[in-house]
């Protein structure tokens, strides 16, 4: 199930690679894509970790420690990532109003 959800933010790195090679502004293009390169290695290591505790036979706190944590390191992220694309379509907006909305 996690594999499944993890293939989702591959889609969602995708998406947010290609808005960032057509964005004009430099320094929201660098923000565009830290956040997609934070979503991805936050991903991995999210998927590693899983597979690290379902390979695990017994009960281990430093996993699911681990686990809350970076489930959590990946919720901030995406929370940063969703208001900067927020901002790219405001400034897209503001220079092309007549592209229809997404």
């Amino acid at each position: 199930m996690i594999c499944k959800q993890l293939l989702t933010f591959v889609c969602v790195f995708t998406e947010i690679k290609s808005l960032s090679n057509k964005c004009q502004d430099p320094e929201l293009k660098e923000r565009l894509i830290k956040n997609a390169q934070a979503l991805q290695n936050f991903s991995v290591q999210l998927k590693i970790l899983a597979s690290v505790k379902a390979a695990s036979s017994g009960p281990s706190g430093d996993s699911d420690k681990g686990l809350t944590i970076l489930t959590q390191n990946l919720g901030v992220m995406l929370n940063a990532t969703i208001s900067t694309v927020g901002v790219y379509r405001i400034k897209v907006k503001k220079h092309a109003p007549y592209l229809p909305e997404y």
